[in-house]
């Protein structure tokens, strides 16, 4: 009969279900665009990183000086003798620039020895020029020291250590200053 249909009865406990094919759209190619956004950032590091060092470069008018160095400054002939305070020591001798630029600040280290003739300590200090007109020593920043020019220096130093042997300590050029040359 066409009117009333026979069903089966309903069947009890888990029943299997076919599932219907979904017909899948494309999706989206989002690895794709991934990796195009690395290459592109890539590359633009790549092109334009070598370009910033060219963008700051220094104004034209700065000139560093041709800075000396500490080959080029000779010291020669000290004799030491204390100071009027208690503990100190002037170093005074000469001061030759073998360099080709005006000498405006040398430091020394002073390397001292003990009894035993092992080191024993070691102070970092300036020279200073000595200026017979002052009685005293000068900075070499107010009246430099030119190249192929010898100058009488004193170094100061008031901290040897204890077990010193009070002769005059090894002398180490550790650094020099210059200032520029107008022509």
């Amino acid at each position: 009969m066409a009117s009333s249909p026979q069903f089966p009865p309903p069947r009890r406990g888990p029943h299997v279900v076919p599932r219907l094919p979904v017909e899948r759209g494309r999706q989206f190619p989002w690895p794709l665009i991934g990796l195009i956004c690395a290459a592109v950032l890539a590359a633009g590091l790549v092109f334009l990183l070598p370009r910033l060092h060219v963008a700051r470069m220094s104004p034209t008018g700065a000139v560093i000086p041709q800075q000396p160095v500490p080959g080029e400054i000779e010291l020669s002939g000290f004799k030491m003798t204390a100071a009027p305070t208690g503990g100190a020591y002037y170093l005074d001798g000469l001061l030759f620039n073998h360099g080709k630029t005006d000498v405006t600040g040398v430091w020394v280290q002073l390397n001292f020895v003990g009894t035993n003739g092992k080191a024993v300590g070691s102070e970092l200090r300036s020279v200073a020029e000595m200026n017979q007109q002052l009685n005293g020593a000068q900075n070499l920043i107010q009246n430099p020291i030119k190249p192929t020019e010898t100058r009488p220096v004193r170094i100061y130093f008031d901290h040897p250590p204890a077990n010193w042997n009070h002769q005059i300590p090894g002398l180490v050029v550790a650094e020099v200053t210059a200032a520029t040359t107008r022509k």
